[in-house]
């Protein structure tokens, strides 16, 4: 359904003992106040019931960009505003979503970041310097570059990184 530009849902069910219920639920209230690695805390407690799951139904709807979309995002494109995508949906919809709204197309290099830690991501947003290096405008690269910086430090945590 990705494929096709829906957004899915899929409804499904388990029932718990009382034994089961309360033996998780001290492990979720405890991955709640975990201030190192939380997210992966959670994870793993939803994994302890997410399990041998009844489904019990399924949706897919149409997520339509609104109107004027594809135009105004090529008005911004004419009017030489750089335009970048910053998405939590997973990455198939997302390339979709940008080819529907005339964002991205056939003659384009789309560079994806990917990753699971801030660290992960700062490299390779860096990396992206080998993308624009090959342009013979220092003005460009510099403005590249600068424009990198910024984007990193608003998006990505510091953690003490040190310039070369």
């Amino acid at each position: 359904f990705a494929e096709e530009g829906l957004r899915t849902l899929v409804c499904a069910k388990r029932t718990l003992s009382r034994a089961e219920f309360d033996e998780w639920i001290v492990s979720y209230n405890a991955a709640q106040l975990t201030v190192n690695q939380r997210g992966e805390a959670l994870a793993k407690c939803a994994a302890q019931v997410e399990r041998d799951m009844k489904i019990v139904g399924a949706t897919a709807i149409e997520d339509k960009l609104q109107d004027q979309v594809p135009e105004t995002l090529e008005d911004l494109k004419k009017a030489g505003i750089k335009v970048w995508v910053l998405t939590g949906d997973k990455l198939e919809t997302a390339v979709n979503i940008g080819y529907s709204c005339r964002l991205l197309n056939a003659s384009m290099r789309v560079v994806t970041i990917a990753t699971e830690t801030a660290e992960e991501a700062r490299e390779q947003l860096m990396s992206l310097d080998n993308v624009i290096s090959i342009s013979k405008d220092p003005n460009l690269l510099m403005s590249f570059q600068s424009r990198l910086e910024q984007l990193i430090s608003r998006v990505l945590p510091s953690r003490g990184r040190k310039r070369s």
